[in-house]
């Protein structure tokens, strides 16, 4: 595909798949026996629906709490033990996702409505978007902004973040907390309108802990992403 990158445009635009609502309920994944003090792993729900249609594609991916043990993540350097260090034991993943891509010659537009996660006790990560005119280099092609929306809601997962990079500065959490807000106060000259909002309204979200970040960009006309600065 590098060597020919038409060859990846050409199957886009000239086939038709269709996956009509894959759905598995209460299923258990048996792991190797190496790891079995790890426990099972468990999935209270999975759907997924698909359909290529030349050049137009959909996809609905659905998980609902899938569960298991912590030990099966695997750590082997110091940074990855600091971090599954701090989650918790059982790790409990939901996750929804409706995306929608048309393409066009090099370029598509792609629909988010929405692409969602949650780990249960750490936190959860929503955004909704419908952007145009983007390519395989967004930097190259300044894409059309139509909308935008984010949403991050903490439960524990700004803890352990900041607990981590204070272990790496032989610092303390709160001190971490204050130096990553100091420095997005610092920015805040060099931006203006939706992304000053954004950097304040994060600012809040740091310094207090188990909050939610939202951003939400409507534009009355579609706009360019280089407009935002």
């Amino acid at each position: 595909l590098e060597a020919n990158p038409k060859q990846f445009e050409n199957f886009f635009k000239n086939s038709e798949i269709s996956l009509d609502n894959l759905h598995v309920q209460d299923m258990k994944i048996m792991i190797p026996q190496a790891l079995s003090d790890a426990g099972d792993i468990t999935l209270k729900e999975f759907s997924l629906g698909l359909d290529f249609n030349k050049g137009v594609f959909s996809m609905t991916l659905n998980v609902d709490d899938l569960a298991g043990s912590k030990k099966l993540i695997p750590a082997t350097r110091r940074d990855e033990r600091q971090i599954v260090a701090l989650l918790p034991e059982i790790l409990s993943i939901s996750s929804k996702n409706d995306i929608g891509v048309r393409q066009s010659g090099s370029l598509g537009d792609v629909v988010f409505k929405p692409i969602s996660l949650s780990v249960k006790d750490m936190g959860s990560f929503e955004i909704s978007a419908d952007m145009k005119d983007l390519s395989d280099n967004v930097f190259r092609n300044d894409p059309t902004l139509v909308s935008l929306e984010l949403t991050l809601a903490d439960s524990g997962a700004a803890n352990a973040i900041f607990s981590i990079i204070a272990q790496d500065e032989g610092t303390t959490p709160a001190n971490a907390r204050s130096k990553a807000v100091a420095q997005l106060k610092m920015q805040e000259g060099a931006l203006q309108g939706p992304l000053l909002e954004a950097n304040k309204a994060l600012q809040a979200f740091i310094e207090n802990p188990g909050g939610v970040f939202k951003l939400s960009i409507k534009p009355e006309a579609p706009m360019k992403l280089q407009e935002l600065q």
